[in-house]
């Protein structure tokens, strides 16, 4: 019973748009522990908060506002320029909401021209 609240409130908490821990607070923990192979630096935007785009080594991928990588999209390469805002806004959307249509990199899907 005890596992059951402790899993209702940490999905809870998710859902209330609050992280267990910020993109600033990540950061500082970075910048505090020695360099090491593989440890990339979060990716944060003026105000604070996780950019859509974070980096892994050669690669770059779409996060949700916890910094979270979003699964159902494809790594793509970090110097190819690729946007995350769709990954972003569908991770964002409610679920009585319409889901916009997203490549698999995350980014808008391009439209037919009629």
């Amino acid at each position: 019973m005890k596992f059951l609240v402790v899993v209702i409130c940490v999905v809870g908490a998710v859902y209330a748009g609050q992280c267990p821990k910020t993109c600033k607070e990540k950061e500082a923990e970075f910048d505090a522990l020695p360099p090491a192979l593989g440890r990339e630096r979060p990716i944060c935007t003026p105000e604070g908060t996780f950019a859509m785009k974070q980096n892994r080594g050669s690669m770059s991928y779409c996060v949700d506002e916890c910094g979270v990588r979003l699964a159902d999209y494809v790594m793509k390469q970090r110097w190819v320029r690729h946007d995350c805002s769709c990954a972003r806004d569908k991770a964002d959307a409610g679920i009585y909401t319409k889901h916009p249509d997203c490549d698999r990199y995350g980014a808008y899907a391009a439209r037919p021209k009629v």
